[in-house]
């Protein structure tokens, strides 16, 4: 009975992990604004627009988004002003954690 118990432990365990580790928006926005300063630095405003929650640094006038299913995107100076999807967050995970 306890080996049962263990196990179903440790499959509990693998099930929720991926959800465990996955980055929150916030920590999308710091690693862009860590990582790329040339593109994002300045003042910050954040908000929310239909699905995107966004953060503005207004040194350089661009955004970054992240959409709710996950999407990372960036709009601004440094992409012509359009709106350009860079895939979703969870394939910058290792980068960012």
């Amino acid at each position: 009975m306890k080996l049962l118990r263990h196990s179903a432990i440790a499959w509990l365990l693998v099930l929720i992990s991926p959800l465990a580790w996955a980055v929150t928006d916030n920590q999308v926005f710091a690693w862009a604004a860590g990582s790329y300063p040339a593109f994002f630095s300045g003042a910050v405003s954040a908000g929310q627009y239909q699905q995107f929650n966004y953060r503005l640094f207004a040194g350089t006038g661009n955004i970054v988004a992240v959409d709710t299913a996950g999407g990372l995107f960036v709009l601004g100076p440094a992409t012509g002003n359009v709106l350009l999807s860079l895939g979703p967050t969870s394939a910058f995970e290792g980068a960012i954690a």
